[in-house]
Formats: C-alpha cells, sequence, structure tokens
C-alpha cells in the first residue's frame, strides 16, 4: 500500500534511490487510511514515523536498512509577524518536543 504520487515525496525518493518497484494494489493520500489498511491487513507499507508512531499496537513496525530519515522545520521572518496561531502552533511544539530539539542540538525556534 503506497502513498499516492505527489504526496508522500520522502518514500517515493526512498524506493527509486534503491531500484524498487513495489506491487502496489492500493494507494491512498491519507496517512491513516494506509495504517488503517495495513492494521486489516490488507497489505503492508512504508510510512514516516511520525505517521506511525500513535499506531504502534495495530500494526507491526520494522526499521528500513538502510536507516532514512527528514528533517522537518518552520520557517518564519519573524515571531511579531506571526499570526496568533501560528505562534501558538511554534510554543506547543516547543513543549512537546524538547527532546527533538535537544538531539539536533540546533536552534531551530530563534
Amino acid at each position: 500500500i503506497l502513498s499516492a504520487d505527489g504526496t508522500d515525496y520522502d518514500i517515493h525518493y526512498v524506493l527509486e534511490k534503491n531500484s524498487i518497484t513495489p506491487n502496489t494494489h492500493f494507494s491512498s493520500k491519507d496517512d491513516l487510511a494506509i495504517v488503517t489498511m495495513v492494521a486489516n491487513r490488507l497489505g503492508i507499507s512504508i510510512l514516516p514515523g511520525l505517521v506511525i508512531s500513535g499506531a504502534t499496537r495495530h500494526v507491526l513496525t520494522l526499521p528500513l536498512d538502510p536507516y532514512y530519515y527528514r528533517e522537518l522545520g518552520i520557517t518564519f521572518t519573524s515571531r511579531r509577524s506571526l499570526t496568533p496561531a501560528a505562534s501558538r502552533f511554534i510554543s506547543v511544539i516547543e513543549q512537546l518536543m524538547p527532546e527533538l530539539i535537544e538531539e539536533s542540538r540546533l536552534p531551530l525556534f530563534q
């Protein structure tokens, strides 16, 4: 079960880089739909860790070999220019993800 073309470039990149052409019977633009199909034994899939982090009791997760990762970020010109919703979103991320900020050792939110 593969994410539809144009929806998850990272997974498609990994497959292409490794010259893998999966035998795909289902595809979806919705990651939750893919997880649900896998949980209902309709196939297997490759999805980003953040997508499957809440579904690990319903599906078996295995790491890729070789390991692949992607970096996520937020870009803005200044905190003063942010809408209240965007400002709150960044505050929530800073509160929920301190271990990620520490692991990367990068000043993610300046």
